[in-house]
């Protein structure tokens, strides 16, 4: 399994106001959707695109047993379920469980005698190259982040006035 963590460090007045109204923010769940919408999104372009940062080709061995036992397969999809486990919640080996304070996304596909090889792909272990399959474009966790902070003023907007509070009042120009 690959996991993804996020952390946002800094702006400690954004951060203390966004406690302040989080405390009674008991359900992320509408905003953990909008992030498994925009995750699978990433997902469909990486490998439409053979990867963000391009991934390495196959060895000439491996290629020729591809073409020819796999025809027209592209670069990391063989059966083509780690590609479909991280694009659609519904996929053989996908990985989706959303919780009101946590979410989990991703993959637990393995070769059939077993083999892990997102975990494998991802991280360069044993005969494979590193090839990454999870690799999240640059403002990607500012775009998560602001998700998670408009949930925060949408649920907090219901009991006080923070209807047009945004991260650029807290000195967040732009994102950040």
């Amino acid at each position: 399994m690959i996991n993804l963590s996020i952390q946002l460090t800094g702006g400690d007045k954004a951060i203390k106001a966004l406690n302040d109204v989080a405390i009674n923010v008991t359900d992320f769940s509408p905003a953990f959707r909008l992030i498994r919408a925009d995750f699978y999104e990433i997902m469909v372009r990486q490998f439409a695109m053979g990867g963000r940062t391009i991934w390495q080709q196959l060895s000439e061995p491996y290629a020729r047993w591809k073409s020819r036992t796999h025809p027209g397969q592209p670069l990391m999809v063989l059966s083509g379920d780690m590609r479909d486990s991280l694009t659609s919640s519904n996929a053989k080996g996908s990985i989706l469980n959303i919780q009101p304070m946590s979410m989990e996304i991703g993959t637990a596909t393995r070769s059939k005698a077993g083999y892990p090889y997102p975990y494998a792909h991802q991280y360069g272990v044993a005969n494979n190259p590193e090839r990454k399959v999870i690799d999240l474009p640059p403002g990607t966790a500012a775009r998560w982040a602001k998700i998670m902070n408009n949930h925060i003023l949408f649920t907090a907007d219901r009991e006080g006035p923070w209807s047009n509070v945004t991260l650029e009042d807290f000195g967040f120009e732009g994102g950040f």
